[in-house]
């Protein structure tokens, strides 16, 4: 569920899920969010506010101020607010649920590219996606840069 607030902040409520196969390492019993997990989510909401593949380029402060649990909060509000400032993005995002925040992140994303490779390697997401299928190549003979694929590459199934 997403709904947007009257101050930008675009919102989405998320369900996490306990059975997660991410939760049996971290940790067994008494299931924890990772720290990159929790980033990957807010970047993955970021992504849907701006309606394009973004690549977490600076992040300046990620503080963590309660456990996620799928336990102790199985459902969580990601909350976004996303500036767009030429090429990049200027994100303040938090986790949490009405007034109590689990965890506080600013960061700075940029648009998502493939970056060529090798002719006939095909290409990679600045994310570490292979991406596979031939390199294109522009009018000049270049390697063609080109936006990220449509789909859940990088989404985990843990929410």
């Amino acid at each position: 569920n997403v709904s947007k607030q009257e101050n930008g902040v675009v919102r989405f409520d998320i369900s996490l899920n306990a059975n997660c196969q991410v939760y049996e390492g971290h940790f067994p019993g008494e299931p924890v969010s990772p720290g990159v997990c929790n980033i990957q989510m807010i970047k993955e909401c970021a992504e849907q506010v701006a309606g394009k593949s973004l690549f977490l380029n600076n992040l300046q402060q990620c503080r963590l101020t309660t456990l996620v649990t799928p336990l102790a909060h199985p459902q969580v509000e990601v909350n976004i607010l996303l500036e767009e400032k030429g090429d990049a993005y200027k994100l303040k995002a938090t986790i949490g649920k009405g007034e109590d925040t689990y965890l506080d992140m600013k960061a700075e994303l940029n648009h998502s590219i493939l970056i060529p490779l090798a002719k006939g390697e095909g290409t990679k997401c600045q994310g570490g996606c292979s991406i596979g299928g031939e390199t294109s190549m522009d009018n000049m003979g270049y390697p063609k840069l080109t936006e990220h694929p449509p789909g859940p590459l990088h989404k985990g199934e843990c929410y």
